[in-house]
């Protein structure tokens, strides 16, 4: 797993952000898939 540097810039930050959001979302779609 990686680590944020601190020296990371905003955008940096703002990728790691959407990309943490993106996997959240996948989680959820597939728990929709499964329950149905």
């Amino acid at each position: 797993q990686k680590i944020v540097e601190i020296s990371c810039d905003v955008d940096c930050i703002q990728d790691e952000h959407d990309y943490l959001i993106k996997e959240l979302k996948d989680v959820e779609n597939l728990r929709k898939f499964i329950i149905k």
